[in-house]
């Protein structure tokens, strides 16, 4: 029985991160257009950075 072939096909990294960066920013456009979504990004964002904050001043104390 003959085995089934398999394509493999080989991008190089510039081209996939320039893909990937592509990709970021259509989202990134979507998310501008819809308040909701803009919110919770917004607001998720400020949680990490005050978790951040939380941590470099935990560090500075030491």
């Amino acid at each position: 029985m003959a085995k089934k072939g398999t394509n493999v096909m080989v991008v190089s990294n510039d081209d996939w991160q320039a893909k990937n960066d592509l990709d970021t920013m259509m989202e990134y456009e979507r998310i501008c257009k819809d308040p909701k979504r803009k919110a919770k990004v917004q607001a998720l964002a400020k949680q990490k950075m005050m978790a951040m904050a939380a941590v470099v001043a935990e560090a500075d104390e030491d």
